[in-house]
């Protein structure tokens, strides 16, 4: 965080800054639709529909996920082997605040990491970098 500071206090203040109303109706507004709840129980589609009051009374449960496998078709259900890796449903109010400082991220990612490690920036791909070489 200190390499951070030095290089401009605007960049530590951006991530730093208290979350905006209009930031959470954004990204609530941006979410994918047909997702699978976390342990709430509430998809996508209920947080859309009922964003107005959402962003006012939004209690984190961010300790909390469950964890499925998902059955590979046409393998035996007996054999661990059959399933895919787990995965981590995690409810709606955590994914809503990772997206939200993952977007704040995105904006001053290149004011951190140098233009050449693209492999972690959206929309970026290792062919652009190697391009000129």
């Amino acid at each position: 965080m200190s390499q951070l500071m030095d290089r401009q206090p605007s960049t530590a203040e951006e991530l730093d800054k208290p979350i905006k109303e209009l930031e959470i109706k954004q990204m609530i507004s941006s979410l994918k639709n047909s997702k699978s709840p976390g342990p709430d129980g509430f998809v996508n589609e209920f947080n859309k529909t009922f964003k107005d009051l959402l962003y006012k009374t939004m209690a984190p449960s961010w300790t909390e996920a469950t964890i499925v496998v998902i059955h590979k078709e046409g393998k035996d259900p007996t054999e661990c082997q059959s399933y895919r890796y787990p995965i981590s449903l995690l409810n709606g109010d955590l994914r809503i605040l990772t997206a939200i400082l993952a977007r704040r991220v995105n904006k001053i990612i290149t004011q951190i990491i140098h233009p050449v490690r693209v492999i972690i920036r959206v929309n970026h791909h290792i062919l652009r970098c190697t391009k000129g070489v």
